[in-house]
């Protein structure tokens, strides 16, 4: 099988590793949540999300959240806030963002065109999508919560955001 991969030039990963640099990123998951108000049924579950981050956070990975969703909010008031990075908050390209996933201990997250970056990538990944959402054409693209050309590590799961369907898909990854 062949997998197809994003690859980016020097100007994009050197912006990548300035990120990387910035935050002093050493051990990092990048996230990807999303909130779509015409569309629900698609939506991060993000008391659900908290808890995981919470894990995430006691195994020392801070946390890197790409894409342009807002929920911020769900997250200011909380001792999760200083391992949260938002990247909607600075002035990174979309780019920049797509190759930071490439650098990652692992990629997780719902459903969204920013998932791209890990579909096409060879980090380990685990995408969680509504099973009810779109669900004749993810049947059509998946073979045993995977695209074809996905490693044994990298998930597409048609589940329930649930904290324990999350938390077994992240041990998977880190075992």
């Amino acid at each position: 099988k062949i997998k197809p991969l994003i690859q980016w030039n020097k100007k994009i990963r050197n912006e990548s590793n300035n990120i990387i640099k910035l935050f002093d990123l050493k051990k990092f998951v990048v996230v990807t949540l999303k909130r779509d108000t015409k569309l629900p049924i698609a939506n991060a579950k993000i008391l659900v999300w908290k808890k995981i981050f919470q894990l995430l956070v006691k195994k020392k990975f801070k946390i890197v959240i790409i894409g342009n969703d807002n929920f911020e909010n769900s997250f200011r008031n909380n001792n999760l806030k200083n391992y949260i990075i938002f990247l909607k908050n600075y002035d990174f390209t979309l780019a920049s963002q797509f190759d930071l996933v490439n650098k990652a201990k692992f990629f997780i997250g719902t459903a969204s065109g920013m998932c791209a970056a890990a579909y096409f990538s060879e980090v380990p990944y685990a995408i969680f999508k509504h099973p009810k959402h779109h669900t004749s054409e993810m049947k059509n693209e998946l073979l045993n919560e995977r695209a074809v050309f996905s490693s044994k590590k990298q998930r597409f799961y048609l589940k329930y955001q649930k904290f324990n369907t999350i938390k077994n898909a992240i041990k998977h990854i880190l075992n």
